[in-house]
């Protein structure tokens, strides 16, 4: 669900020559449908409280044209950290939630 809605936002025509941008907005699409599609929230324990910090992110360097080597670093740590970050969370949604 993710990657159809980031692959149809990259796909529609008449958006930034950005690619920083583009793929900024694409994710933002994709982090909404599965918010709307499964009804969760951050810290719900889901894929988006490790996906919503990555986007936040991506978007910090919109100004950019490329990522650099140091900020796909920076990106993969960032994610990391969020996705850690979940083990303290109690899970409310999925098949966590009912074990």
């Amino acid at each position: 669900m993710f990657f159809a809605a980031t692959a149809k936002e990259l796909s529609l025509p008449n958006q930034s020559e950005n690619p920083i941008e583009r793929l900024s907005d694409a994710f933002e699409a994709g982090i909404q449908s599965v918010a709307a599609y499964a009804r969760v929230q951050p810290g719900d324990k889901s894929l988006l409280d490790a996906l919503i910090p990555a986007i936040d992110f991506i978007k910090s360097k919109r100004t950019k044209q490329y990522f650099t080597s140091q900020d796909w670093k920076d990106l993969a740590l960032v994610t990391e950290r969020a996705a850690q970050e979940t083990q303290n969370f109690a899970p409310t949604v999925g098949r966590a939630a009912y074990t």
